[in-house]
């Protein structure tokens, strides 16, 4: 279940949404590599079930160059989306939810880059 999004950045455009699963809960963020940057950038983030202090980084990936603001936008609920209808239909772990989403992303020529921590 989405259970926050927050509103996009006015000046830098990036935006963040919490996704709630029976398995994981994360954090997921968009926004630009660098201020001055056309390239855009998701990272998701673990976040524990007791405690909001250890939240780890699982996976950031980017998205072809001179992707425009609203694209962005709708990529990254595009991505949220997806990761929560993975999580609440299989009630895996965050890490198989992710390699099943970013493989479908790389198939679909979605995405350009991804590193794991």
């Amino acid at each position: 279940m989405i259970t926050s999004r927050l509103p996009p950045s006015p000046v830098l455009g990036a935006v963040a949404t919490t996704v709630c699963c029976p398995a994981f809960t994360c954090f997921v963020s968009t926004s630009r590599c660098l201020f001055v940057s056309a390239h855009w950038e998701t990272a998701v983030f673990e976040v524990p079930p007791i405690t909001d202090l250890d939240i780890r980084l699982r996976v950031r990936f980017g998205y072809p160059s001179k992707l425009k603001r609203k694209s962005s936008a709708m990529l990254h609920e595009m991505v949220c989306s997806k990761l929560d209808n993975l999580g609440e239909a299989s009630q895996k772990p965050l890490t198989e939810c992710l390699s099943s989403l970013i493989a479908e992303l790389r198939e679909n020529h979605v995405i350009s880059w991804v590193k794991w921590p």
